[in-house]
């Protein structure tokens, strides 16, 4: 489903697609799906879409989960994942930092790390 946002943005239904992908994260199976996933979210916060800051929490959700997970491949994930964090904490800078600060401090260090990559 990621894939149909990513390659056809202004003609599905976008919000309906955000909802239904939201729902499935973090990924539990299929870890390599990730890159779909980051590709998705990268796309709604290039195209301005308002579902953007909907989705912040599970963007950072899915970052942890990404980075803590054994079966990915961080060297290829880091590219769009840092991309994606360093323009959301960007543009959405206060949702952004108070999500960050609810995290257990060992997590909240895991983005800050992203971030300064």
């Amino acid at each position: 489903v990621c894939r149909i946002v990513v390659a056809n943005i202004t003609k599905v239904p976008v919000d309906d697609l955000v909802k239904a992908i939201l729902e499935h994260l973090p990924l539990k199976e299929d870890i390599d799906e990730y890159e779909n996933v980051f590709k998705f979210f990268l796309t709604l916060f290039n195209a301005g879409h308002e579902s953007t800051l909907k989705c912040l929490p599970k963007m950072v959700e899915c970052t942890l989960a990404c980075l803590s997970s054994l079966e990915t491949d961080k060297e290829k994930m880091a590219p769009p994942i840092s991309q994606l964090l360093k323009g959301v904490s960007s543009s959405f800078t206060n949702e952004f930092n108070s999500l960050v600060s609810a995290l257990p401090p060992d997590q909240a260090q895991a983005i800050g790390q992203v971030l300064q990559a």
